[in-house]
């Protein structure tokens, strides 16, 4: 059985990845706020300790988790060595430590840090960046093994970390408006951090997509060929056996995951034991050397 690869993304949407975290790390530490007094300084990391002090933050007219301000950095920390995971290992290797440093910058400082773990107001943040770190040193070595599910790993991670903290900014604005007596707008930092996550969450989307389609296109013709063979001549016998409800062609399961390999596809109502089963209401393994694959589809019913 042949085997083929459909997972590897072309080196070109690679580099465009890391062009995108890039433009959002660099956004990250540009200015969220379009107000000349207030843009050199008002970058997402600093909005955290800086409105703190806003006057509706301090009387509790303004419930917001300003914490939900670092958690991009969190994001793209994470995500550089999933973003890595088809280069080489020191790539892989140096895009952890990177991430780590990422994520470590947003844990309390000091003195506060020594009792984080369990302080009111530093327990989520504290225990998120020390999951986080840990995450980036897992992604380089575990995203590499999940080919087509890490693209939807990537898009999923960044909405999880970039939609939080665009709700908790916008929340703000309003208070910051009335701070400066004028209107505020996002600075150019807030929209190039946050459209280029955007970026990577579609570029993620639309190679999930063509990976899904791609999978069962670029099997070699020979093989499918020989077990559509396979499929015509055992097809009745194994429609007689109990619990079979269809034969077809697609690709075996293993731990409920799909793997590379064509199979000979017998879907049954529920699956027994094979010991319990007659001799006669066994299923093959394999027949003329083709891999069959038992799946559960419960009753198949025709819909009008």
């Amino acid at each position: 059985m042949t085997k083929y690869n459909a997972h590897s993304s072309p080196p070109y949407l690679r580099w465009l990845l890391l062009a995108a975290w890039a433009v959002a790390l660099v956004g990250y530490f540009g200015p969220w706020i379009g107000h000349p007094s207030a843009a050199l300084a008002w970058n997402a990391y600093d909005l955290f300790d800086l409105l703190r002090l806003l006057p509706q933050i301090e009387n509790g007219s303004l419930i917001v988790n300003l914490q939900a301000l670092r958690l991009p950095l969190v994001g793209l920390g994470v995500l550089l060595p999933v973003i890595l995971a088809e280069h080489r290992w020191p790539w892989r290797l140096a895009g952890a430590a990177l991430g780590m440093a990422l994520v470590f910058a947003t844990l309390p400082p000091y003195p506060e840090i020594i009792g984080a773990w369990r302080a009111p107001g530093w327990r989520i943040a504290f225990w998120w960046s020390i999951g986080s770190m840990t995450g980036a040193v897992l992604a380089a070595w575990l995203t590499p093994r999940l080919h087509m599910y890490r693209t939807w790993i990537q898009a999923a991670w960044i909405i999880l970390t970039g939609i939080p903290s665009t709700i908790t900014f916008f929340r703000l604005l309003p208070a910051l408006s009335e701070l400066h007596a004028a209107p505020i707008k996002p600075g150019w930092g807030f929209w190039s951090c946050q459209g280029a996550m955007l970026v990577i969450v579609i570029i993620s989307w639309v190679r999930g997509i063509s990976q899904r389609g791609s999978k069962m296109s670029k099997i070699d013709n020979p093989a499918l060929e020989q077990i559509r063979a396979v499929k015509a001549h055992y097809e009745p016998m194994l429609m007689r056996k109990a619990n079979v409800v269809g034969v077809g062609i697609g690709l075996r399961q293993s731990d409920n995951r799909l793997t590379d390999q064509l199979a000979l596809v017998v879907n049954v109502t529920h699956k027994v034991p094979w010991e319990e089963l007659s001799q006669e209401a066994r299923i093959p393994r394999n027949l003329n050397g083709i891999p069959v694959d038992v799946q559960v589809t419960g009753d198949i019913m025709a819909q009008e």
